[in-house]
């Protein structure tokens, strides 16, 4: 009986699917609404902002002298790159070489006779970004000058005469920069460079200061002698990087036991420095004198000589005698017969005023960081301090003269040059 009355009640217990009442069958459809709706919306509003900018851009880079095709490939070239504001291609060249020129080396390692890089090259140019002012800092080696002389190291390992080696920049388009030696009449180039050779290079910006690029060499260029290479991103030097060179001059120094008797005169000596070189005309140029090995100090018997003129708080300097033996835009080493306090860490030494040497010295503060023993006396280390921005550039044009005489065999030659990085200066954190 009572699995008769189970077998009546099975069916009611089997799960059954529920028929959608009116009420959900509404809340699912409004749900459903609302979401195409925003979606939708959202839709609209990216087209209106897409055509919006994009009439906008082509407003700017019409008004910038650009062709439509031109207009075209570059909006296309921000789209793939993502940009969020595309007007900055026309107004920023390091915006346009960060976005286009990365593009257009993409595109050069796969192919670099592709049509779009001559494309690129004349939108460069119609801009104005292919010729930087002065005052702005280079980013890549697209915006090099023709013409521009370059110091190139093989594999950054100096040896010998080829420890660096003067090139020029002869052209350069999209894909590649065209590089060929400074030779004299009949000359061969002493390093023949290969394809896939990786070369590095220095080379000083005018009114600017010293930049380094490494890059690799993609094979022969049509000139003679000449190499492509391809673009790279370019460094502005910092002052630990600036290079340090050997030369040999004499030079007086009024020097002040402790630091802080130079409060107060340290900036007059430099501003004075600072006028003197503005007061140069464009015509006059660093006289860069060949280097000779270092020798022996000269220096007169007994105590050096207190200082009778210049700045009237360094009245009682000491007047030291010696000669500069390695010079950088960071500081320099000199050779001097001097022990003791004189030869000390806590010191400040001061280039006479009166000092017409090679490079722009005059009036400069040095603060020792290090002495070694030297025939005569003692070796002392200094760097600049707080060295005036155009002392600084003066400094580095005239460093950089002096390595081109020395690679085109007017100065030492290059089996005597060492060249290497300047470490005296301190790293900063």
């Amino acid at each position: 009986v009572n699995g008769e009355r189970l077998r009546e009640i099975l069916p009611l217990l089997r799960p059954r699917s529920a028929e959608p009442t009116l009420f959900s069958q509404t809340v699912w459809y409004l749900f459903l609404s609302g979401l195409a709706t925003l979606v939708i919306l959202y839709l609209i509003r990216w087209f209106r902002l897409r055509r919006r900018r994009l009439r906008e851009f082509e407003a700017a880079a019409h008004n910038a002298g650009l062709s439509a095709p031109q207009v075209a490939l570059l909006y296309r070239i921000a789209h793939k790159r993502r940009m969020q504001s595309p007007p900055r291609l026309l107004s920023s060249p390091h915006v346009f070489d960060r976005q286009v020129g990365q593009y257009a080396s993409a595109i050069a390692g796969r192919n670099r006779r592709h049509p779009e890089l001559a494309k690129i090259g004349r939108i460069r140019h119609t801009l104005g970004f292919d010729e930087l002012d002065p005052e702005q800092s280079l980013t890549s080696t697209r915006q090099i000058d023709r013409g521009q002389t370059v110091m190139v190291w093989v594999n950054e390992k100096p040896d010998g005469s080829d420890a660096f080696l003067p090139w020029l920049v002869l052209e350069h388009d999209e894909g590649t920069l065209t590089l060929a030696p400074v030779l004299r009449a009949g000359r061969v180039p002493e390093k023949q460079l290969r394809a896939g050779d990786e070369l590095s290079a220095r080379f000083w910006q005018e009114g600017d200061t010293e930049y380094r690029f490494t890059t690799g060499v993609i094979g022969k260029a049509d000139s003679p002698h000449a190499v492509d290479v391809e673009h790279a991103t370019v460094k502005r030097m910092q002052h630990r990087d600036f290079f340090r060179i050997d030369v040999n001059f004499p030079a007086d120094f009024l020097v002040v036991t402790s630091r802080e008797e130079l409060s107060g005169s340290a900036d007059d000596v430099h501003v004075d420095a600072a006028i003197s070189l503005l007061d140069q005309s464009e015509s006059d140029t660093i006289r860069v004198e060949p280097s000779e090995p270092a020798g022996d100090v000269n220096a007169e018997d007994g105590a050096p000589e207190a200082a009778t003129d210049g700045v009237d708080r360094l009245a009682g300097a000491t007047r030291v005698s010696g000669r500069v033996v390695n010079l950088s835009a960071g500081g320099l080493a000199v050779e001097v017969p001097v022990e003791g306090p004189l030869a000390g860490e806590e010191t400040a030494w001061i280039v006479d005023l009166a000092f017409e040497g090679p490079f722009p010295l005059a009036g400069l503060a040095c603060v020792p960081l290090s002495t070694e023993a030297a025939m005569g006396g003692r070796r002392i280390k200094m760097i600049f301090e707080e060295l005036p921005i155009l002392v600084e550039k003066e400094i580095v044009r005239g460093v950089y003269e002096h390595q081109l005489q020395v690679a085109s065999g007017r100065g030492r030659s290059g089996s005597q040059s060492d060249v290497v990085l300047d470490d005296d200066k301190p790293r900063r954190s």
